[in-house]
């Protein structure tokens, strides 16, 4: 079977799939996409790796004061009980 026929099966079997279960669909082929991508990205050496963690560092901000930051948030938590407690 060549590429472009079963490209034309796949494709008449989508048109051919009910509205109703068209976002199923999209969520399975975006898990198998991401997945396709991160077997790629496992395959990057370390030093290509590397460069795209420093590459995302650069878009980071960093916190001015971390230490009133934590303290922000700890008090933004007291109001809301934690799932075990009574």
């Amino acid at each position: 079977m060549s590429c472009q026929t079963f490209r034309n099966q796949i494709i008449a079997q989508i048109e051919a799939i009910p509205d109703e279960y068209l976002p199923e669909l999209i969520g399975v082929l975006d898990v198998f996409v991401h997945k396709k991508e991160n077997e790629q990205k496992s395959k990057l050496s370390y030093e290509e790796r590397l460069a795209a963690l420093e590459e995302a560092a650069r878009h980071l901000t960093p916190k001015e004061n971390f230490d009133a930051y934590m303290k922000e948030f700890d008090e933004s938590r007291k109001d809301r009980p934690l799932p075990f407690r009574d």
